[in-house]
């Protein structure tokens, strides 16, 4: 089935890096599973992200540690499943898997806070619906 993002997806990822845009035009053409970009899965003002920050949303304070989001290099998405938000794992990687292989075919180096859990990034920490362009690729 194809999907297509929302208007208000669309204005949520404004900002962002332009090849974030590319792969998740890409994606919502190939994914087996819907989904969104939420309010806050874009560009965030540094009191977005102390608001995240502080209920815990965010491991970034968005003053001593700026979080990707803040400089356009970063974008959240949720899956959508039977009419509803969903974080499972399975829909999330599901998903990325889309992203994925659009960044592959596009040539863009793309990151997934999927990888992070015991990983090289962040110990113990997974960020299921982030991804990002590496800070080697900027």
């Amino acid at each position: 089935m194809a999907y297509q993002l929302s208007s208000g997806s669309i204005r949520n990822r404004e900002g962002v890096d332009p090849r974030l845009i590319l792969v998740s035009d890409y994606a919502i053409k190939r994914t087996v599973i819907d989904f969104g970009h939420p309010a806050y899965g874009g560009i965030r003002s540094t009191e977005d992200q102390q608001y995240l920050f502080k209920i815990g949303a965010s491991l970034a304070d968005g003053i001593n540690d700026i979080s990707d989001h803040q400089i356009g290099f970063a974008l959240d998405f949720f899956p959508y499943v039977n009419g509803r938000t969903s974080y499972k794992i399975a829909h999330c990687a599901l998903v990325m898997a889309a992203f994925l292989e659009g960044a592959s075919r596009l040539g863009i180096q793309l990151g997934w806070g999927g990888f992070w859990g015991g990983g090289p990034y962040i110990e113990g920490f997974t960020d299921m619906p982030h991804m990002y362009i590496p800070k080697e690729f900027r």
